[in-house]
């Protein structure tokens, strides 16, 4: 109960997000602005567990269906304040994580329409690496049978998204 009321507190307040990449990360010219902080290490570590725990995206309505404008906005204002703190490229890479826990649409395809719409306009690389190891990451641990069948199915998946994906 408690993480989930943490989640939707980030999920409102990007300042928090942003806050958590400032402490377990350093800056993007690789300086540590961080010098005067008391046990850093154990603070870099919480704030770094914080951003691994989260899963529900901003925007997140009770129906589960992700709200683009409000996803948009609070993606705009995380960079923004991470920017003003020199971690713009690692605050892209860790919501390209975030975005990677979104839900299949109602249409069946993977992202949901909200994620989808926000993704096509504000991807960067950072956006786009971290998405790529949060896909890769929430797999998990898993263990190869015979033939290769599960990857076999697992890229069928994928390859099914992207299809209904492409234009016409």
């Amino acid at each position: 109960e408690e993480a989930l009321n943490l989640e939707k507190e980030v999920s409102q307040n990007p300042s928090i997000f942003c806050d958590a990449v400032e402490m377990a990360f350093k800056r993007d010219d690789g300086t540590s602005d961080k010098e005067d902080i008391e046990d850093l290490d154990a603070v870099a570590t919480n704030a770094y567990r914080l951003l691994d725990a989260l899963n529900r995206i901003p925007g997140t309505k009770d129906d589960g269906t992700v709200d683009a404008d409000h996803l948009e906005e609070w993606i705009t204002e995380a960079r923004r304040l991470c920017e003003n703190k020199g971690r713009r490229d690692i605050a892209d890479y860790r919501i390209g994580e975030l975005l990677s826990n979104a839900k299949v649409g109602a249409d069946g395809v993977w992202p949901c329409e909200g994620v989808r719409a926000v993704m096509d306009r504000l991807m960067t690389d950072s956006v786009s690496r971290g998405f790529y190891i949060g896909t890769k990451n929430a797999r998990g641990v898993h263990f190869r049978g015979e033939g290769g069948s599960q990857e076999r199915e697992l890229a069928q998946k994928y390859a099914g998204w992207a299809s209904s994906m492409e234009y016409e």
